[in-house]
């Protein structure tokens, strides 16, 4: 679901497309969320994706196109990266596919989706790992580094993920 709000209208905002969102769909079509996967928020200049259950800070815009982009775009080219990046018709299949999580303990209605740091390195992982793999390999996985607080668990998450749904790992 997107939801776009005018870009030349400064009283209209980011934050109230994600308000209307999470309050008024909420309540005028629920049914609308029943089946979504993800939700784009926008002002035209600032554009996020996110859980439809997510806290709007939850919301992160999409920066990099393939992963190998030098600098992270953000502004309007944000909008340009989210649509050629996660919108790339492979690309959100698997991120459909491989990169929604629904913890199974919660007590609260929860579905955390990756964002473009997460994406990107879980797939490079998963490709080093399946390239160095023994008996053709030297057997080395290789190495993450994060900053604390920038989803290391949720990369592990989905790289394990990864591994285990992959025929080549069975």
């Amino acid at each position: 679901v997107f939801e776009f709000k005018s870009a030349i209208r400064e009283e209209a905002t980011i934050h109230d497309a994600y308000v209307q969102l999470t309050t008024r769909y909420r309540r005028d079509i629920p049914e609308l969320f029943k089946y979504n996967a993800i939700c784009v928020i926008s002002d035209g200049v600032n554009n996020k994706a996110g859980s439809f259950f997510a806290d709007y800070e939850f919301y992160y815009a999409w920066r990099k196109t393939d992963g190998s982009d030098l600098i992270e775009k953000d502004g309007i080219d944000s909008l340009y990266t989210m649509i050629k990046g996660l919108f790339n018709r492979y690309r959100i299949r698997d991120v459909i596919r491989n990169f929604i999580y629904f913890p199974d303990t919660s007590k609260k209605d929860e579905k955390i989706v990756c964002r473009y740091p997460q994406y990107y390195a879980a797939t490079k992982l998963y490709d080093h790992i399946k390239r160095h793999r023994r008996p053709d390999g030297d057997g080395k996985g290789g190495t993450y580094f994060g900053a604390t607080g920038c989803g290391k668990s949720f990369t592990m998450l989905f790289l394990t993920r990864l591994l285990m749904k992959s025929v080549d790992f069975s």
